[in-house]
């Protein structure tokens, strides 16, 4: 049989020197201007492409052989090409070559819908051209890379440094002129500033080592626009040093921004432009440097990290080990890793690949709660399904796809005794029946007769009779307050009756207090009504009067008097003051979730863990518990917006709305103790055994009829 020809590379194919790989050897950088990507190949890859007009595979590792010191096969050239062909770098010599070639094309176009899944949250616009320009500007800023510059740049940071110490209160208090329109525009500016100063030093950093930079551009990450460079170019590079100075020149170019804002702010006087240059010297520098440091998203840290560590396709690299090592943890395959590293620089890999997956886990799921929130109702859930399915459940499911597969090769080993051993006992975990408490369901401990005494109105303490501690009687005199203006309203109203008396006794008529007239042919209509007008706004007005001094509603005992309400001291209408108790009635008032609800039987058994770790845990049984879901909240102590446990918002009217549906339980104690104040705490209730899988389903149960509501 003829040995089979080798396909001919593409023309435009370029080859330039690449960096020692790690353990010295040499490497190359394939270039594919259609697609500008780059590959990285060593010194077999090389050695066959010098060889590959021998055209068959034989030929090529027999040359090879005979003319290095390294050892080919034709297995080895073949495996070789077929990497060459999915990257599509052959040129396609006949028409079923082309045909073939348009079909994979074809096949590595997604389809809309499947590209729109994929890049909604990261979209990528370019909008300049900026090669021509970088190349006409280049020499003007060319003293920014000399050593010169960046000693100056140093002595001027630490000058920067030393004016904002001596004047550290006012650079602190700046921030306080970001609270408004003017604050928010500046703001944006120094932002938007920034940002351009951030890539037009990668685009002056790469332009100098003689790369292109083909766009730059705006790029929307979860629909919030920030700018980029592409320097894909820097690849050509075989200076590892050149590949990091671009990498790190956009960080470093907003580091001296800031150096010099800094400076600049020390001189400024107050107003839009020295508070911008407050912000380039403090907070979004900071910001940059953390989200692009980060090496677990494919920012500036990334890719600085690869040309540290000197491993191109980095992420790739480590995800393949990472994947590797895992299903050699849970089958014990004994299958070889995919390359052959040094062992720390192996493990250093698998580790950065778990570290990616957990932190991409929550990036991931915090955007897809992120876009559930930032639309309506409908395309929210359709977004938060499509994050967690696409960036989540996508990546397990083909890894359990791999694991079906490789049951076939399984042999009994350790490893997987003890996976099959931990899989066994978690199913075993959710679908067995487990003791489970109510936990968390906050309560308070309080008398079951309480009244909270509130100021009537507007107005001026004059009298406080008590003070906390305080035991009352019914009736009692507590507090009495006076209304200046409703005192004058009561005294204008007297004049206007005395007024209206005289009035009528000119005319001979004889009015009593109560309005009736004693010769009622005489009066006059008029000043009947006024009369009868005046006497009932005394009445009422003396009603409000009355209201003034605050008596006792029962017997029982005073606490929680407000500590800075004094005897001269004025309050606002509705301002809580005092409450009394009872203290001999003690209850427990709680809530619990409709799931937990169902499940807790009539005089159940549990325990009030007080807020207080001074308080011993209070036991008790369920006195009663309300058949409807809980609306508003009346008890403040428990109420998120008060530090409380239980989740509640504000509505209009000034209420306190409980989020979610909650129920009511009343909790009695098992020994009577006097109640002296509102105790805050968690209350837990004994419920029968329940599978976990259920308790499972029956949380996204609730959620889903929570949020179904549109």
């Amino acid at each position: 049989m003829p040995p089979s020809e080798l396909p001919s590379l593409r023309e435009e194919i370029s080859l330039y020197p690449g960096p020692h790989a790690a353990d010295g050897s040499p490497t190359w950088t394939l270039h594919d201007p259609a697609s500008n990507r780059f590959f990285r190949i060593g010194w077999r890859e090389f050695e066959m492409l010098s060889r590959w007009d021998l055209h068959t595979p034989e030929a090529i590792a027999q040359a090879i052989s005979a003319e290095t010191t390294l050892r080919m096969t034709p297995r080895d050239v073949e495996l070789f090409t077929q990497h060459l062909a999915q990257s599509h770098l052959f040129r396609p010599m006949t028409a079923e070559d082309r045909a073939r070639f348009l079909e994979i094309q074809r096949h590595s176009q997604p389809h809309w819908v499947g590209w729109m899944l994929h890049n909604y949250l990261f979209m990528r616009i370019p909008l300049w051209r900026p090669d021509s320009f970088l190349r006409r500007t280049a020499p003007a800023i060319q003293w920014m890379f000399s050593r010169e510059f960046l000693l100056l740049i140093t002595m001027t940071a630490f000058l920067s440094l030393g004016l904002i110490v001596r004047q550290w209160e006012a650079f602190v208090t700046t921030f306080q002129y970001f609270f408004s329109w003017t604050g928010v525009i500046a703001y944006a500016g120094a932002l938007f500033a920034s940002k351009i100063i951030h890539e037009l030093g990668h685009a002056y950093a790469a332009q100098r080592f003689g790369c292109r930079v083909p766009t730059m551009g705006v790029a929307f990450l979860v629909m919030y626009p920030v700018l980029y460079t592409e320097t894909s170019d820097v690849w050509k590079l075989s200076s590892r040093r050149q590949r990091m100075v671009v990498g790190m020149a956009g960080m470093a170019a907003e580091l001296m921004l800031a150096i010099i804002a800094a400076l600049a702010w020390s001189f400024l006087p107050d107003g839009p432009l020295r508070s911008a240059s407050f912000l380039l010297a403090s907070a979004i520098w900071i910001i940059t440097l953390a989200v692009n440091l980060n090496p677990m998203m494919r920012f500036d840290g990334y890719f600085l990290l690869c040309d540290a560590l000197e491993i191109p396709n980095l992420q790739d690299r480590a995800f393949a080990l990472g994947r590797w090592r895992l299903r050699e943890w849970l089958f014990g395959l004994g299958v070889l890793p995919p390359e052959k590293l040094a062992p720390s620089r192996q493990k250093l890999l698998i580790a950065l690949a778990f570290g990616i997956w957990i932190y991409r886990l929550f990036l991931f799921f915090g955007i897809a709660l992120l876009v559930y929130h930032a639309f309506f109702k409908l395309l929210g859930i359709f977004l938060f399904l499509v994050e967690v399915g696409w960036f989540i459940l996508r990546p397990l499911g083909r890894e359990i796809m791999v694991w079906y597969k490789v049951r076939g090769v399984l042999h009994l080993n350790r490893n997987l005794v003890v996976t099959l051993l931990l899989f066994v006992a978690s199913i075993l975990l959710l679908v067995l029946p487990w003791h489970f408490s109510i936990a968390e369901a906050p309560a308070t401990l309080q008398s079951d007769n309480h009244t909270v005494i509130y100021a009537p109105a507007s107005a001026q303490v004059v009298q406080i009779q008590v003070r906390s501690g305080t035991e009352v009687a019914q009736g009692d005199l507590l507090l009495r307050f006076f209304d200046p203006d409703l005192q004058h309203r009561l005294d204008t109203v007297e004049k206007n009756i005395v007024m209206a008396r005289l009035r009528l006794a000119v005319q001979g008529v004889d009015f009593s207090e109560s309005g009736s007239a004693s010769e009622p042919q005489k009066q006059d209509q008029a000043m009947e009504e006024e009369w009868v007008a005046a006497l009932a706004e005394r009445h009422a007005l003396q009603t409000e009067m009355e209201k003034l001094s605050v008596f006792a509603p029962f017997s029982g005992m005073v606490v929680d008097l407000a500590e800075d309400v004094a005897v001269g001291d004025w309050v606002a209408a509705k301002e809580p003051i005092l409450t009394v108790i009872d203290a001999n009635r003690p209850i427990v008032k709680g809530y619990v979730s409709e799931g937990q609800f169902n499940r807790v039987a009539p005089e159940a058994r549990g325990v009030f863990y007080p807020e207080n770790a001074d308080v011993a845990p209070l036991p008790g049984r369920l006195l009663r518990k309300d058949q409807t879901t809980t609306r508003t909240l009346n008890e403040l102590y428990l109420a998120s917006l008060y530090g409380g446990l239980l989740p509640v918002r504000e509505d209009r009217a000034g209420k306190l709305v409980v989020e979610g549906a909650m129920y009511r339980v009343d909790f009695v104690l098992d020994q009577d103790i006097p109640v002296r104040s509102v105790m805050r705490g968690v209350m837990t209730l004994e419920a029968p055994p329940e599978r976990p899988i259920v308790r499972l389903a029956r949380t996204v149960h609730e959620v889903l009829v929570r949020e179904s509501g549109f």
